[in-house]
This record gives structure tokens, sequence and C-alpha cells, in this order.
């Protein structure tokens, strides 16, 4: 079985603050590789707001669109928080390796107006 079967593609097509102010174009584009699209959306905010040199909490609404051949490419709208970890649980152990983890990224769906 291949590791690619599973996964599925995405693009940026729009990124907001929290406000509704547009961020950059620059950030528009780009491909990520998920099996869902709200694990691209994640990556898609981490992405940006580290281009942004936005430390600490950073809330952003990002729109993905499939871009997966074969699919319908459909466009996934998400409400993006990123905040600090406690020091306590910033590194994880995994396979006898320590992993750093500094913050903590959770997503919610918007619903979109047709």
């Amino acid at each position: 079985m291949n590791k690619m079967e599973d996964k599925r593609t995405f693009t940026i097509v729009k990124v907001l603050k929290s406000g509704g102010v547009t961020k950059s174009e620059e950030n528009i584009g780009g491909k990520f590789v998920s099996r869902t699209p709200v694990g691209a959306a994640k990556k898609a905010a981490r992405r940006v707001c580290k281009a942004s040199k936005i430390h600490g909490r950073c809330s952003l609404v990002v729109s993905v669109k499939e871009t997966t051949r074969g699919s319908a490419g459909k466009t996934y709208t998400y409400k993006v928080k990123r905040e600090l970890k406690p020091l306590k649980e910033r590194t994880i152990v995994r396979e006898g390796k320590k992993i750093p983890f500094k913050y903590n990224i959770t997503a919610k769906a918007i619903k979109t107006k047709k």
C-alpha cells in the first residue's frame, strides 16, 4: 500500500485575520498534503503565522481548496487559533527522541454563504 494513497492535496485560497482584514497576497497558494482539509488548514495557518513573524497567539480564518486529481475542488473554511503551550507540555518523547512542540493549534469549521 502506497503512503500517498489516502493523502489529499490542498492550496490556500484566502487568509483573513479574525477581524476580517485580508492578510497579504503572498500567503495565497502553496501545496499542503493531508488526509483531511482541517489538517491542511492547520498547516497553512502555521506557515502564515510564521511568515508574518507572529509569536504567541495567532488567530486566522483560512480557506483551503482541494486540488487532488479527480476531486470536486471543494473549498473549506476554518477559524484557526495558535496559542503557546505551557512550559511543562512543550516536549514529548517519541521513539526515544525528545520532540519540541511550542504551540497548540486548534481549528473550527465555518459555514460559508453560497
